[in-house]
């Protein structure tokens, strides 16, 4: 009777151990915001590399946000160069998460150097990685496959019998071929009105585009069109095939692991009068960080005014025996010194703040097109406007 009891014990632990093991995979907190991405496209926030040393193939970064104006836009950059890390996501519409689903081809940048955030109008109040494995596809549509003409002019339409299950939580993955450099998607409901923002001439790469669901807004367009037979959503756009649809259902929780070290955002502050920036902008020793500021606060100044930056010194620049120093540059061409020399003028700094008269020439480069700070080791706080007379 002893073994016995022994034995249902241990059944018992097991029947607990092993529905936890097998639990989906979730999607990891990385980025803990609020971050601010203002006007002009001049804010942005590096997702550190290492969230991304695991990562495969397949895996999809999402954005949330809490906060877009009508016209915000986002793009996931190369933190090195700023240039897209892929075409299509150079410029996406903002009008809830926003996503990028990770390629083998970003896999050497996103390892090296993280991914860049940017574009302008919204806040990011999180972002998270969810494994591939989280995401299943059932194929509702199958074709005959429509070719997209360049001049818009031709559409796949879609019956509302292949999206009656469709909901919230859920995306449609639209399977392409044949696809052109410039191929843009367009995806619209039965009156031919954009179903969303984000997917109203999208910028199309790879063999496939996913929209999620985030909300009731689309479902109602699609419902609208009744059941049966008749068109729910029309396909269109340029420079590609449309060859199937799926509809793709994430098994998987939010969850914060307590034992990983998420990203935190850095402090924000109201801008100040006569201020241009007040924040902490780690300008790091790979020379990767630059902040652009734009004219819009500058329209009043005189050469009886100058820009007064106060920083902090990184630690990392003492132990890796670096100075620091900082560059402002004219926000135009290949970023030409704000003194007028094409070649930067590198001002070592002591610790002490940075103080810049502004003259009749550099003057009128900030007040039309505004300027950016570049450098290396050193953490920008503060960027104010002061009257020098």
């Amino acid at each position: 009777m002893r073994h016995t009891a022994i034995l249902r014990k241990a059944l018992r632990t097991i029947t607990i151990v092993i529905p936890f093991m097998v639990q989906p995979l979730s999607a990891q907190i990385i980025f803990q915001g609020p971050k601010t991405i203002g006007r002009g496209w001049k804010d942005n926030i590096v997702l550190e590399a290492r969230h991304f040393q695991s990562v495969q193939a397949g895996d999809v970064l999402t954005v949330y946000t809490d906060y877009a104006r009508s016209n915000a836009q986002i793009a996931f950059q190369d933190p090195q160069t700023w240039n897209a890390i892929a075409d299509q996501y150079k410029y996406m519409n903002v009008s809830g998460p926003a996503r990028m689903t990770i390629t083998a081809d970003m896999l050497p940048t996103l390892r090296d150097r993280g991914i860049g955030i940017g574009g302008h109008d919204y806040r990011i109040t999180y972002a998270t990685l969810t494994p591939a494995s989280a995401y299943q596809e059932k194929i509702v549509w199958k074709g005959p496959g429509v070719q997209m003409q360049d001049d818009w002019s031709a559409s796949a339409y879609i019956p509302a019998t292949c999206l009656q299950d469709l909901h919230v939580g859920q995306a449609i993955r639209f399977h392409v071929s044949k696809v052109k450099p410039s191929a843009a998607i367009k995806v619209s409901d039965f009156t031919w009105h954009p179903i969303s923002r984000s997917i109203d001439g999208a910028s199309l790469a790879g063999d496939s585009h996913t929209y999620y669901i985030d909300d009731d807004e689309p479902l109602l367009k699609l419902r609208l069109a009744g059941p049966g037979h008749q068109q729910a959503l029309i396909v269109g756009g340029k420079g590609y095939r449309l060859d199937k649809i799926g509809i793709v259902t994430v098994s998987h929780d939010i969850q914060a692991d307590t034992t990983y070290k998420v990203q935190q955002a850095p402090p924000e502050y109201l801008l100040g009068p006569d201020e241009l920036f007040h924040g902490q902008k780690d300008f790091t020793l790979d020379w990767r960080t630059n902040l652009r500021i734009t004219a819009q606060k500058l329209q009043h100044a005189t050469t009886d005014n100058a820009l007064l930056v106060s920083y902090t010194i990184l630690p990392q620049s003492a132990e890796q025996g670096k100075t620091p120093v900082i560059s402002l540059r004219e926000n135009s061409g290949d970023w030409p010194d704000l003194a007028g020399t094409k070649e930067p003028q590198w001002q070592p700094l002591d610790g002490t703040d940075y103080l810049v008269p502004l003259d009749d020439a550099m003057l009128d480069k900030v007040k039309t097109k505004g300027f950016v700070v570049t450098g290396m080791g050193f953490r920008l706080e503060r960027i104010r406007l002061v009257s020098i007379e």
